[in-house]
């Protein structure tokens, strides 16, 4: 399988699939594209050591997140082919093993992948394993918690020209800005939410409705006690009531408050899918 510019599109669209949905087809229908290694995007042979796949995660996860597929060789220069996995592995074991150099904030998923009976040649009969890295900027930059080999602890790492690399000035900045925007965002919604909570408890205290006096019978004094129903009735009097509108309920309910942030939020929206 090799890689040419025309393909460099198709591939990209198919990994973005991938990601989101790691299966055997969306892996298949990859490598079949003629995908090659990128910041987000990691083809190894054979499982790495622990230290060293630890360090792809914490770059991966302090740029875009990504994925590192095992169990795809390199047969010449950007140009891979899937040959699968020589040995078996144990996720609860890779996940212990990667635990003492990876922040627990980390998330990533480990897919094993295996083609059976295939009609893909190929593909039948191998073993793959997928390392899903999720990005969550509001957590950014995860930093090395133990040192290793291929790894220094308190370090932090980052892909760029598709290596896990220290990072560099620009780059921490880059990150730390995202995840204050993340922030702002995330700030900007918990008090929207809130909000909205408090301008309901508010309409709640005043009723919608309000009961007016129509008339009054005046009570009168009863002949016999023993007949308590209508009696007490005419003892206490008759008042007849109206049910009317509160004039000081606000004239918008807040439903219909709700209803016009909807409409004034899909404005915005086609206004923003115009420009693009």
């Amino acid at each position: 399988m090799g890689s040419n510019v025309e393909n460099d599109k198709p591939w990209k669209e198919q990994l973005a699939s991938f990601l989101k949905d790691p299966t055997r087809r969306n892996l298949r229908n990859l490598l079949q594209l003629e995908a090659v290694e990128d910041n987000d995007l990691e083809f190894k042979r054979e499982l790495l050591p622990f230290d060293l796949l630890a360090k792809h995660i914490l770059a991966m996860a302090n740029k875009d997140g990504g994925a590192i597929v095992f169990g795809v060789e390199e047969t010449n220069l950007n140009q891979f082919s899937p040959c699968g996995l020589s040995n078996s592995f144990d996720i609860t074991d890779i996940e212990k093993k990667l635990e003492p150099y990876v922040p627990k904030k980390l998330e990533i998923s480990i897919i094993p992948t295996y083609y059976k009976g295939e009609d893909y040649p190929e593909f039948k009969d191998k073993l793959f394993l997928i390392i899903i890295v999720k990005y969550n900027p509001r957590y950014v930059p995860f930093i090395a918690l133990k040192s290793g080999e291929n790894l220094k602890k308190d370090t932090i790492y980052i892909r760029r020209n598709r290596a896990s690399e220290p990072i560099n000035y620009d780059e921490l900045q880059e990150i730390l800005n995202n995840r204050i925007e993340t922030e702002y965002s995330t700030t900007d919604e918990r008090k929207l939410i809130e909000h909205l909570e408090e301008l309901k408890e508010l309409y709640n205290y005043i009723p919608k409705s309000i009961k007016k006096v129509v008339s009054y019978k005046p009570p009168s004094v009863p002949l016999n006690f023993g007949l308590a129903g209508q009696q007490f009735k005419n003892f206490f009097g008759e008042t007849e009531y109206e049910t009317l509108p509160n004039p000081d309920y606000p004239e918008e309910s807040y439903e219909g408050f709700i209803k016009r942030l909807i409409e004034i939020k899909k404005d915005i929206i086609i206004k923003l899918v115009k420009k693009s």
